[in-house]
C-alpha cells in the first residue's frame, strides 16, 4: 500500500464523518485525459513510446467561471501511471470533497504517465529511457498550459510525488525555480532511518535553490516516533490550510504529521534545500 492510497484513506475517513445527506446531489470535478506526442524519446535504446497520456482533474468551478486555475503536478510511485490516482485511490471524490468542505482551494491537479519496464523512469534524462526531465519542463507544462485556463507563473504552480517521484519533485524544484513555486516530497526514495545514498541528493550543491526556491521536507530518526512539519505549501497552491496524518513508506520511516503552522507544535523547516533523514 502506498503512501498516496494511506493519505486518501485517512482524508477520506474524516471528510466521511461530514458527508452530505444521501440524495444530495453534489458538484464533482472533471477528469480530462488527452495525450502528448513527445520528442523526448526519440534516442531511447529501449523504445519509449512518443505518445504520452496526460490526466487532469479539473475543479467543479472550471465550467462555471471563466477564471484561471493554480495547478499542481503529480509524479506516482513505481510502476503507477497517469491513472492510478483516480483509479486505485479514488483521488477526484478526495478532492471533491476537499474543494467543497473548503480544506482546499480550487486547484487544477494533473498527473502523466512517467513509467517505463524498469518501474519508473527517476525522471531525469536518460540515453537508456529517454528525457523525462526535458518531457517535464519542455512539453508537460506548456501543454497543461496551453491546453487548460492555468495560473502561467511559478507563484501558482507546484509539483508533488510519491517515493521516486518526491525524488523527482524535489529534483525539478531544485533545477528549476523558475517553473515551480512549491514543492513537496512524500517519502522520497531511500529517506528512511539509516539511509542515505545518492538518490536523495538531487544534485551537489544548494546554493542556487537558497537564494531562489524555498523546499520544505521532514527531518527525523529512530529517536522521533512522531514530528510534525509544515507542508510547504500545497498551502501556497490552495491558499488554504490542510491537516494531514499519515505512516512512513515501506522504508520503515517513522510516523510524522503534517499540520498547518498554528496547528502544530513542534515545527522543523529545512530552509534552502531539502535534507534528508539523518544517518545513523
Amino acid at each position: 500500500m502506498t503512501a498516496l492510497r494511506k493519505l486518501s484513506a485517512s482524508v477520506c475517513f474524516l471528510l466521511a464523518l461530514f458527508a452530505a445527506p444521501p440524495g444530495l446531489a453534489q458538484p464533482q470535478g472533471r477528469l480530462v485525459t488527452s495525450q502528448l506526442q513527445s520528442t523526448s524519446f526519440a534516442d531511447s535504446r529501449i523504445g519509449i513510446s512518443p505518445v504520452r497520456n496526460v490526466t487532469a482533474y479539473l475543479p467543479p468551478r472550471y465550467s462555471e467561471t471563466g477564471r484561471r486555475f493554480p495547478v499542481l503536478y503529480f509524479l506516482n510511485y513505481f510502476f503507477e501511471d497517469h491513472r492510478e490516482p483516480f483509479a486505485t485511490y479514488a483521488a477526484r471524490q478526495l478532492l471533491d470533497e476537499a474543494i467543497r468542505k473548503n480544506v482546499i482551494g480550487d486547484v487544477i491537479v494533473v498527473t502523466a504517465d512517467f513509467a517505463t519496464p524498469a518501474g519508473s523512469s527517476w525522471y531525469v534524462n536518460s540515453s537508456a529511457t529517454g528525457n523525462w526531465e526535458d518531457f517535464m519542463v519542455r512539453e508537460l507544462v506548456p501543454h497543461v498550459d496551453a491546453t487548460y485556463r492555468t495560473l502561467v507563473s511559478r507563484n501558482s504552480r507546484g509539483i508533488v510525488g510519491d517515493g521516486p517521484g518526491g525524488y523527482g519533485a524535489i529534483r525539478f524544484g531544485m533545477r528549476h525555480p523558475e517553473l515551480f513555486g512549491a514543492v513537496y516530497g512524500m517519502q522520497p526514495v531511500a529517506s528512511g532511518p539509516g539511509i542515505q545514498p545518492t538518490h536523495s541528493r538531487p544534485i551537489s550543491s544548494c546554493s542556487r535553490a537558497r537564494r531562489r526556491s524555498t523546499i520544505w521536507g521532514a527531518t527525523a530518526s529512530r529517536g522521533y516516533s512522531r514530528r510534525s512539519i509544515r507542508p510547504f505549501r500545497p498551502i501556497r497552491i490552495v491558499r488554504r490550510s490542510i491537516s494531514i496524518r499519515r505512516r512512513g513508506g515501506w522504508m520503515g520511516g517513522p510516523w510524522w504529521t503534517a499540520q498547518s503552522p498554528r496547528g502544530s507544535s513542534e515545527t522543523s523547516r529545512s530552509p534552502n534545500c531539502y535534507r534528508p533523514m539523518p544517518t545513523i
